[in-house]
């Protein structure tokens, strides 16, 4: 999950969105509505499993793994500092 959030995902619909907290939601909930390209549907349905609490933790978790060229920036930004 590393660099999802925020990007483009292509859907083997034919669909492309970013993805953002509600795609996430909607993934950790009912995984198969959406899949990507290049993946099967093998994770399995949180729905009724996770408190709301849990799903917004998780969401949080996977949104602070954060966007890779955020951490491209923040890495040479830190290296310009020194």
């Amino acid at each position: 999950m590393l660099g999802v959030y925020g990007n483009t995902v292509h859907l083997t619909n034919g669909q492309a969105l970013i993805a953002d907290d509600a795609y996430i939601r909607e993934s950790i909930l009912s995984p198969a509505a959406k899949i990507v390209n290049g993946y099967k549907p093998v994770m399995p349905a949180f729905q009724e499993q996770l408190s709301e609490e849990q799903i917004l933790n998780l969401v949080a978790y996977i949104r602070s793994l954060g966007h890779p060229l955020d951490s491209a920036k923040e890495t040479q930004q830190e290296e310009g500092k020194k």
